[in-house]
């Protein structure tokens, strides 16, 4: 786990050991706002030293490496679970919580690295399907320890992806807006024409060259490290 600083916000960040899905987690007077939550050793560790009671847990989408912490969050702590109605239908459906694709993923590396990681994951994944306590169609606002956060659904990479602003500062993308990969567009519910007809402009709309992005791979950037000129520029999967 690392510690990131971005002014007067402190974040941290850990990536999910059974591939590389970033968790974020920002700690205020012993609550914990957590983006995209999985477990974590360490992450277990801090939350007690911090001496977290509550935490509301952020979702960008509603792909298994991106929810399979969720369970350990609602046994250990008073939670509030928010995302896009779309992300909270699926995961609610008990087939859709499935993680087909990550296992066929993991069966790929283990067979290219000489690797079994795919054993260790099927024994701890947890399989479940859950209740979203608040969830938006379009776009929403919701204040945090006085921090504003504002949600826009977004399609694309998923039918529940969506994008998150904390303090007009920070973007958690999820997997629709990264530096070090291409955006995933071949998945059910994706669409490279959704991306590029209705998300693209949102971005470049709602999105300011200045702003650092938290994405759920790879490392944060600035928005202006993947613009030519005025427009965004990706690459699809």
């Amino acid at each position: 786990m690392n510690k990131l600083n971005f002014t007067d916000i402190e974040l941290f960040v850990s990536v999910y050991k059974y591939i590389d899905s970033n968790m974020y987690i920002f700690i205020s007077q012993n609550e914990a706002l957590v983006v995209d939550p999985h477990t974590d050793d360490e992450m277990e560790l801090l939350l007690a030293e911090r001496k977290v009671h509550k935490v509301t847990m952020l979702l960008t989408h509603e792909h298994p490496d991106h929810i399979s912490g969720i369970w350990w969050f609602l046994e250990n702590f008073e939670c509030t679970l928010i995302c896009s109605k779309q992300c909270a239908a699926r995961i609610a459906n008990s087939r859709a919580v499935r993680p087909l694709f990550l296992t066929f993923i993991l069966e790929e590396n283990d067979t290219k690295n000489g690797t079994d990681i795919l054993s260790e994951f099927k024994k701890n994944f947890v399989i479940r399907t859950y209740n979203a306590d608040i969830t938006y169609s379009d776009d929403f606002n919701y204040s945090w320890q006085g921090h504003h956060l504002y949600f826009k659904s977004i399609q694309g990479h998923s039918i529940g992806s969506s994008f998150i602003i904390l303090d007009d500062k920070l973007v958690f993308t999820g997997d629709s807006l990264l530096k070090e990969y291409p955006i995933i567009v071949s998945f059910p519910h994706g669409s490279k024409q959704d991306y590029l007809e209705k998300t693209l402009p949102i971005f470049e709309k709602e999105l300011k060259c200045n702003m650092i992005l938290l994405p759920g791979h790879g490392k944060p950037f600035v928005l202006s490290d993947i613009m030519k000129g005025d427009k965004i520029n990706v690459e699809f999967r």
